[in-house]
């Protein structure tokens, strides 16, 4: 069972784009192996305490329904389990709004901020724009909070593409262009991700956009 086990981490890790998703797709595999072994052993009536063998098999695959396997793939998507950051992290950006006028740390100091960052080919990034519009929606005329969706660059991107494609699909919230260094001193690996910053510009919360109001209302307390 070891041997398998150890074949079917050293084939994922070789085959996978990166060390981390094949991290975070491990246990899926893992599941799936023992699932097969369970029953290969269950049906085996030669072997003494099948039942009890088989039941210990099932035990890995039952935690992971428990919420464990969400919880472990926002864990190494996100650095974390909850998307709450206790660590004070200050990353100093500069993106573009539609105007191209740079913005800066400063620009929202004692502010709120809402960062949703995406990518125009990005499937699951349009599947979560209703609720980041409901999201500006109720925060739009709040002097504390600030949303905006974050675009990353891509090659194929036509100027103002980002722009346009938002405005097309009739969401108001605002868009900034961001850079691949924006991406990568934020460490966003997966999209869309959600980037909140409190007053002071530190990092409170890394994670899906389910979370975010939960943070705005214990910022704003």
């Amino acid at each position: 069972m070891f041997l398998a086990v150890f074949a079917v981490v050293f084939f994922i890790f070789m085959s996978a784009p990166s060390v981390r998703f094949a991290t975070k797709v491990l246990p899926s595999y893992i599941s799936f192996l023992l699932g097969v072994l369970a029953g290969a052993i269950y049906s085996d009536r030669e072997i003494q305490k099948r039942h009890l063998y088989t039941s210990l098999l099932f035990l890995f695959p039952f935690f992971l329904n428990l919420n464990f396997y969400s919880s472990w793939v926002h864990f190494i998507e996100f650095g974390n389990i909850s998307g709450k950051v206790d660590e004070k992290i200050h990353v100093p950006f500069e993106v573009q709004d539609i105007n191209d006028n740079s913005l800066q740390n400063k620009d929202f100091e004692g502010k709120i901020v809402v960062f949703d960052f995406w990518f125009i080919s990005c499937g699951p990034c349009w599947v979560k724009f209703p609720d980041l519009q409901k999201l500006h929606e109720k925060y739009k005329d709040s002097p504390q909070v600030e949303i905006y969706a974050v675009n990353r660059p891509m090659p194929k991107d036509k100027p103002n593409q980002l722009f346009n494609s938002i405005e097309e699909k009739g969401y108001t919230f605002p868009v900034l262009r961001g850079t691949q260094k924006v991406m990568d001193d934020f460490d966003i690996y997966v999209y869309p991700t959600i980037v909140v910053l409190d007053q002071e510009g530190n990092i409170a919360y890394m994670g899906k956009i389910e979370g975010v109001e939960e943070v705005i209302q214990k910022l704003s307390n």
